[in-house]
This record gives structure tokens, C-alpha cells and sequence, in this order.
């Protein structure tokens, strides 16, 4: 995520728009942590979706309804 060379396609529109709403939950959690850790690669998704074209992000963002159940993550990485 933190490469600078890392390219982004608009297939990788959902997934990026994904983490970030996993990223706005984790944040609401525990803030200095979060930012600690994953602040930098927050503020790249942020960048790599003010990227792609306004009718992208319109047309993936119908599609992300904001759930943890959007991420394979593990019992322990859950949030609520």
C-alpha cells in the first residue's frame, strides 16, 4: 500500500473504498494507536481514490455498504 510505485486500477476502486470505511471504524477505536500505525496508509488510500475518475467512485461506492463482513478478517480484528 505504501509503495510508491503501486499502481491502482478501477477494479481495485471497491477494495480500496473498503479499507477505508474499515480504516473510519478503526479509527472511531482507538485513535492514537490507529494513527500510529496505519495513519500513512489511510492517507494513501485517500490519495489513490482522488485518482480515479468522480463516475468510478459514484458508481463503487453503490456497491460498498460499509459492513465488517466486506473484509476477511479474523475473530480478534473485528470491530463492534
Amino acid at each position: 500500500m505504501l509503495c510508491p510505485l503501486a499502481v491502482f486500477a478501477p477494479r481495485h476502486a471497491v477494495n480500496l473504498i473498503r479499507l477505508k470505511a474499515f480504516f473510519s471504524r478503526q479509527w472511531q477505536q482507538m485513535p492514537a494507536r490507529f494513527m500510529a500505525v496505519l495513519g500513512p496508509c489511510a492517507a494513501r488510500i485517500q490519495k489513490a481514490l482522488d485518482r480515479f475518475a468522480p463516475a468510478v467512485l459514484a458508481a463503487t461506492a453503490q456497491r460498498v455498504d460499509n459492513q465488517v463482513n466486506e473484509l476477511p478478517l479474523r475473530t480478534e480484528e473485528m470491530t463492534a
